[in-house]
């Protein structure tokens, strides 16, 4: 059962292409890390890995697979995994004074059971992904601006 996409948007001081090739780069390295023979992203690349649940804080056995890559427009992924899944996305646009950077996250549940756990603590968790966003798409300025741009 899919949940409402949490979402956040804000406007970086960077050109967009180099904003987008700072989040391209950082997806592409995170694939490598599990695959290091993936030298490009696009859809269907995949990795198998390990990740944190947000409700349990479990590690469970993940598939990461790449859904769409368009060139300084858009960066989607989808992590699957026994509970559900939970599809990521990066839209870029031009801003008047920079980039307009929107990151979407939908998370769905292969039971009722956990998404209504999820919406128990839906508010804490929207409160920290907000903050965790705010403090990453800081991230992700500086080090567009730290490689020259």
């Amino acid at each position: 059962m899919p949940l409402k996409p949490m979402t956040y948007t804000t406007t970086l001081h960077t050109p967009l292409e180099a904003t987008y090739a700072t989040v391209y780069a950082q997806q592409l390295k995170y694939f490598q890390h599990f695959d290091p023979a993936i030298t490009a992203l696009g859809s269907g690349v995949a990795v198998d890995s390990e990740m944190r649940t947000k409700v349990q804080q479990a590690e469970v056995p993940t598939h990461v697979e790449v859904l769409e890559v368009v060139d300084n427009a858009v960066i989607a992924t989808k992590v699957s995994y026994s509970q559900g899944e939970i599809i990521t996305r990066y839209e870029f646009a031009q801003a008047p004074d920079g980039t307009k950077l929107t990151y979407s996250e939908q998370n769905s549940f292969t039971k009722n059971r956990l998404t209504t756990n999820f919406w128990l603590v839906g508010w804490v968790y929207t409160f920290m992904y907000k903050h965790n966003l705010k403090r990453r798409m800081q991230a992700i300025e500086q080090l567009t601006q730290a490689a020259g741009h």
